[in-house]
Formats: C-alpha cells, structure tokens, sequence
C-alpha cells in the first residue's frame, strides 16, 4: 500500500458517507520518535506468539536486532559505543516490515471499538461514521473510549502518543448549516476541537475533503523554486 491508495480509501469512505447526509470525525494520532521506541523484545515475541516465526527465521532476525551498538561523533571526538535495546533500522527493507508487524496489533483494539481505521506505518487513523441527527453523542463517546484504549495500548508497547499534536478532523457536506461549529472531544483528558484543516500523510485537506490550502502551498513553492 502506498500513501496515495491510503488515503484513497478513507476518501473513499468518507465521500460515501457524506453522500448518505452523515458525517466523519477522523482522529490524526501523533506517536513521537516511533521507530526509534520499538522494543526488541517485544518484537521478537510478537514475531513468534503471533506470527508463528520461529527456529531458524527468528534467529535471524535476533541476530539482525540485537547486539546493535552506536557511537557519537563530533568533529574527532568519539564516544564509547552504547549498546541498542530499542529502534529499529528505518533506511532499511526490513526496517519498516518490522514496525508494521509491531504495530498491528493496533487496529485489533480500533476495530473492537466497531470503528475503521486507516494505519501506515506509524500514521494511525482511526474514525467513525455518525448520523448527525441520531447517534453523534454516542459515538463520539465511542471514539473517547477507544483513544483511552489507543493511549493504554501504546503505553503498554513503549510507544508515545501525543495528544497535543493529535488532529480531529470533522468531515461533512460544504452545505451543512453547523458546519463552522467546532466539534470537541477528550484525548486523554485533553478536550481538543476539531480542526478547520489538517495534513494527512502528506497533504492537506480541510472539513470538507477539500484540497484548496494544499495546492495554495504547493503552487507557492513552485514560484519559489521557478520564478
């Protein structure tokens, strides 16, 4: 999967629900540094528990992670080698295999809460669908519990997700009449509105899937770049 048939298929998803009057609440989660947190441990027990990747594979993939050491160079000063407990290599083809093998259990606790999910890599999306006039109370409340489980999860993974850097996007029809109203909810105790655009692997799309503020931005640096 690709960045450009990711975002595809939640574009999809919600442009159908859009089109049947209902309405999108999609959360942007944020994890920092994900790739550098990854437990070697906890990997090679999910690779085998889960995957059921074992004898000689799992050795080689214990050799490929452990007994990793780095040093630090300034100028000619280098300092002694620290042995590597955690990260895995991201400029590498097994790299980002790992983390998504890590990582997948991830949309298991999303889907238990009945919502969907767009995951790549470390771009986590989890959003639900609700009739505005029926159920939004109740799944906004649906979403609450699942980011708490999101939070819990990651916690327990040694993964970080930041609720300040987290996004809510409130996606509806341009002709909805409340649609400047902010929508909130509570990330972590943290009550967060939802945003009037957010960037979303990589392009920006505002409350109603529009595109206009990314292609500003990319035109603007067309210019700068040719004058």
């Amino acid at each position: 999967m690709s960045t450009e048939t990711a975002l595809l298929r939640v574009f999809n998803d919600v442009l159908y629900a859009i089109d049947d009057h209902q309405e999108v609440v999609l959360v942007l989660l944020d994890l920092s540094s994900a790739f550098d947190t990854i437990d070697h441990t906890l990997l090679l027990e999910r690779l085998s528990h889960r995957y059921g990747i074992n004898g000689t594979v799992l050795e080689w993939f214990k050799s490929y992670l452990l007994d990793r050491t780095q040093s630090v160079k300034v100028k000619d000063a280098l300092s002694n080698d620290k042995k590597l407990l955690f990260g895995i290599p991201q400029r590498s083809v097994l790299g980002p295999i790992f983390f998504s093998l890590f990582f997948a259990p991830m949309e298991d606790v999303i889907t238990a809460h009945g919502l969907s999910c767009m995951i790549y890599a470390d771009d986590s999306q989890p959003y639900v669908i609700l009739d505005p006039k029926k159920n939004r109370d109740a799944m906004l409340s649906k979403i609450e519990l699942c980011i708490k489980d999101i939070l819990t999860w990651c916690a327990k993974n040694g993964l970080t997700c930041d609720p300040d850097k987290t996004k809510v996007l409130h996606l509806t029809s341009r002709f909805t009449k409340d649609y400047e109203v902010p929508l909130k909810i509570n990330v972590n105790d943290n009550i967060i509105s939802s945003s009037p655009n957010a960037r979303d692997l990589g392009v920006t799309v505002d409350s109603h899937l529009k595109m206009t503020t990314h292609a500003y931005r990319e035109i603007h640096l067309l210019q700068q770049c040719c004058p």
